[in-house]
């Protein structure tokens, strides 16, 4: 080995100075995080005193209540403050935490505008600030952040637009954004990230159509909840290609049009609600293609026809409400026929015929059973004390005759019963319920 050019004393002297260099920057480091989390600490009210007596110079920031570092690095990772009733705003200096992934300050009483320097956070992930009191436009920032996976904003005061920016956040799994102020399209933000699984955008004042190739941009969706909005427009024929939604709430909103056929190929669905819209035609048959389906609620639309018999392959179902309509004929054959049925809401149409004897060893889940203002006639079947676990009965306004069968005093559950406006005829028994309404002054309410 050629030692000729070699000087030890240089060598040596180059590796101290690196190794204090990256010395000074691991302690700046911590001091930053430090000085940022004690920044954070004098803008807040903490009424529990949770942080004051923690939050000190005396013990390293790692050792903190809420505070996470990483293993290597010794850097903060993760802030956790939930549920602490803090009361406050967020300072500039939380943009310091650079190592930080995970920041969640949900169910608190923050309030303010976010600060532009939490752009800064490349390293996040995980964004909880639900239930507070944020305020101002939606950030358009937090489209800097492309490394976010779960992004939750529900329950604040934020206003104005989703910003297109938003589309940025490629890696982005959930995004909810529920009961705020939020107006305007989502086509050109939360409609371009294909990544999406889980969308909570219900309670905002969101308007326009969905878009035709929805699905297409969101090949992952599994559940979309754009309920108590200013959506109009037609449902896209084109929703049956959402292959892996699992639950689909449109209600409350201004959909009109025909429920498309194509949603009977969502056969993973789990829950489908529709009500409260100005959809028209038919129950489509293909709903029956829905084995998983749990919950279908499609009540006060324009909806008219027959319940298609094909509802009864629904083996899973447990709420049907299909209550205020224009549908007619029996139920026998269709959702009289689904034993797993525990709710059942199908007041305000025309339906008609007798309910067969066997009702309850049909649906032997039933808890409610709402079938008022119809056109339902015959007796009480006798056998309405089999429905063991029924808890609320309503048969009021219709053509019901003959005598109120003893065996209702079996019902032990039973909280709710409403008889009023029929022909009912003969002696009225002494029952324990809760409530028991015959006469039509008590019954007007429906």
């Amino acid at each position: 080995m050629d030692t000729r050019n070699f000087h030890f004393p240089s060598f040596a002297f180059m590796f101290i100075h690196c190794f204090m260099i990256s010395y000074a920057i691991i302690v700046r480091n911590l001091t930053t995080d430090q000085r940022a989390l004690l920044e954070f600490k004098n803008q807040i009210f903490d009424p529990r005193n949770i942080l004051a007596d923690n939050w000190t110079t005396n013990t390293s920031a790692c050792n903190w209540i809420g505070v996470s570092c990483a293993a290597k690095h010794r850097r903060v990772r993760a802030l956790n403050l939930s549920n602490m009733g803090l009361t406050g705003t967020i300072p500039s200096h939380l943009g310091n935490l650079s190592f930080l992934d995970s920041l969640d300050l949900k169910n608190n009483s923050f309030h303010g505008h976010l600060p532009t320097e939490m752009g800064q956070l490349s390293r996040l992930k995980f964004i909880k600030l639900s239930v507070n009191f944020f305020s101002g436009e939606f950030p358009s920032w937090l489209g800097m952040l492309n490394k976010v996976l779960y992004l939750n904003l529900r329950n604040n005061n934020f206003t104005g637009e989703i910003p297109w920016e938003i589309r940025n956040l490629k890696s982005l799994e959930t995004f909810s954004a529920s009961n705020m102020r939020l107006v305007g399209s989502i086509s050109a933000s939360i409609f371009n990230i294909p990544s999406l699984k889980y969308i909570y955008l219900n309670g905002n004042n969101l308007s326009s159509n969905l878009p035709g190739d929805m699905c297409r941009r969101l090949p992952k969706l599994e559940l979309l909840y754009l309920h108590r909005n200013e959506f109009s427009g037609q449902i896209p024929s084109s929703i049956g290609e959402c292959s892996n939604l699992q639950n689909l709430s449109l209600a409350l909103n201004r959909f009109s049009g025909i429920i498309p056929r194509s949603i009977g190929n969502l056969t993973k669905l789990k829950e489908l609600y529709l009500g409260v819209n100005s959809l028209e035609g038919e129950i489509p048959l293909q709903i029956g293609n829905l084995r998983e389906l749990q919950v279908l609620a499609l009540d006060e639309n324009k909806l008219e026809g027959e319940i298609p018999w094909e509802i009864r392959n629904l083996k899973s179902l447990e709420t049907f409400s299909a209550s205020n309509m224009r549908l007619v004929g029996s139920i026998s054959a269709s959702i009289l026929n689904i034993s797993s049925l525990k709710y059942i809401y199908l007041n305000g149409n025309n339906l008609s015929s007798n309910l067969p004897g066997d009702i309850c060893r049909r649906l032997p889940k039933l808890e409610l059973l709402f079938l008022h203002k119809n056109e339902f006639s015959g007796q009480i079947p006798s056998s309405i004390g089999e429905c063991s676990n029924l808890q609320n009965l309503s048969l009021s306004f219709n053509r019901f005759n003959g005598i109120i069968p003893r065996s209702i005093g079996n019902l032990t559950k039973l909280k709710e019963l409403y008889l009023g406006v029929n022909t009912l005829e003969g002696k009225v028994f002494c029952f324990t319920f809760y409530h028991f309404i015959l006469s039509r002054q008590l019954v007007d309410k429906f």
